[in-house]
């Protein structure tokens, strides 16, 4: 058991931090639905009176398309008339999406058949929260949720590797522009100055240090045993960086350099 004044903080803040949390729109020409997912987990499906619909002035999730006429085929594809009527399903259901994106934004995924996304594309009105579309999912009707959710875990893992990525291109970035700092000292003070843009970190990376708060100085430790010795210097950066409206990005083990296991982006 370890006591101490503060909450141990790391864990938490790393899988923030690893964390791809997303929307999955799921779209057939008779309904859609709306799930929400963190990684390869279900959050929950936006039903009824979910928060997110609470003060929404669309239709609520999950949607059925009322405007196919009626005795017409939902699956018919050589009908102008259907595909208007698809189009002003899409239509509704985007409004309804936006909608919800704009009270808690996240990256939409779209899942359905070829057909039918296309006439969504056609009518989104903001194609830049879409992270990418599945479009051989079965069951989409009202199959398993958790199903689907596993479905795009492939997309899922593209943006964690594309967020790595553009950390890192990031931070060579400001390395020609002087606003890097890779000794632990001077992140700790940049940290503690609230000079921090956005701070990477080897996954893994601790080291135990003696951390002076009011004096703003940290020397690293021998001994994590040792009386007074923080035991993950580490741990302290991040609460700091984050507190202070900062980014922290944990980066795999074989993205990063062993040799520079931890490098802040400073504001100046």
């Amino acid at each position: 058991m370890i006591l101490g004044n503060k909450f141990a903080t790391r864990d938490l803040m790393r899988d923030l931090s690893e964390a791809v949390n997303y929307y999955v729109l799921v779209v057939t020409s008779e309904n859609a639905r709306l799930l929400v997912g963190t990684n390869g987990t279900l959050i929950k499906e936006v039903v009824g009176d979910s928060p997110r619909q609470e003060v929404h002035d669309e239709l609520a999730f999950p949607i059925k398309n009322t405007t196919l006429p009626t005795g017409s085929k939902s699956d018919r594809t050589g009908s102008s008339d259907d595909h208007s009527y698809l189009k002003e399903f899409m239509n509704r259901v985007d409004k309804s999406l936006q909608r919800i994106y704009n009270a808690s934004p996240l990256p939409v995924i779209l899942v359905g058949d070829s057909r039918t996304l296309g006439f969504y594309e056609q009518v989104c009105d903001n194609s830049s929260i879409i992270l990418g579309k599945v479009d051989n999912l079965p069951h989409l009707k009202d199959g398993n949720a958790q199903e689907i959710i596993d479905g795009v875990q492939k997309l899922v893992e593209n943006q964690r590797k594309t967020r790595y990525e553009t950390a890192q291109g990031e931070l060579e970035k400001a390395r020609n522009e002087k606003m890097v700092r890779t000794d632990l000292q001077q992140i700790y003070r940049s940290a503690v100055e609230g000079n921090a843009v956005t701070l990477l970190v080897r996954q893994g990376y601790s080291v135990p240090a003696t951390i002076d708060e009011q004096n703003a100085t940290l020397l690293v430790a021998e001994d994590a045993t040792d009386d007074g010795v923080n035991d993950d210097a580490v741990a302290e950066i991040i609460e700091l960086v984050d507190h202070n409206g900062g980014e922290v990005v944990f980066v795999p083990r074989e993205q990063m350099n062993e040799k520079e296991p931890i490098a802040l982006m400073t504001r100046y």
